[in-house]
C-alpha cells in the first residue's frame, strides 16, 4: 500500500481534504522570509516559542535532500511550514495536520547553500 493510501486508512488524509487544499502559490513565489511568511499567515502574529524542535544536519552531504524532522508539543496543531531564508525561494514545503494527529513532520527539502530554516 502506497504512502498516501496508509495515510488515508489511517484517517489522517480524506479526500475532499487533498481536493479543498490550495497550492500556496505567493508563498512559492516570495523571494524572501518574511514575504513567504505573510503569504502563508496573513495579518496573523507569529510569534517565536520553545515548544517547536527542529531537527536537520548542521552541513547536509546532498543540498538537494536534506531530512528534516519538525515536532511540536503544541496543541491543536493545524499546519507546519519550513522556511528556507537564504534559498531563493525560501518556503520550503508545509503540511497541513489532520485533528488528533499530533505535531511530527519528516520530511526532505531542497537547500542551495547552508542556511537558517526556520518552521512556523
Amino acid at each position: 500500500m502506497g504512502t498516501i493510501a496508509v495515510a488515508a486508512a489511517a484517517g489522517l488524509l480524506t479526500p475532499r481534504r487533498l481536493l479543498a487544499a490550495s497550492w500556496p502559490e505567493a508563498a512559492f513565489g516570495a523571494k524572501n522570509e518574511s514575504d513567504a511568511v505573510k503569504a502563508l499567515f496573513g495579518d496573523t502574529p507569529v510569534v517565536d516559542s520553545d515548544a517547536i524542535s527542529i531537527k536537520a544536519p548542521l552541513q547536509a552531504e546532498n543540498g538537494a535532500v536534506v531530512p528534516i524532522k519538525v515536532w511540536t508539543s503544541l496543541s491543536d496543531v493545524e499546519s507546519i511550514a519550513i522556511v528556507v531564508d537564504k534559498n531563493p525561494a525560501p518556503y520550503a514545503t508545509s503540511v497541513e495536520v489532520m485533528p488528533g494527529a499530533g505535531g511530527l513532520y519528516s520530511t526532505r527539502i531542497k537547500m542551495g547553500q547552508t542556511s537558517p530554516v526556520t518552521c512556523y
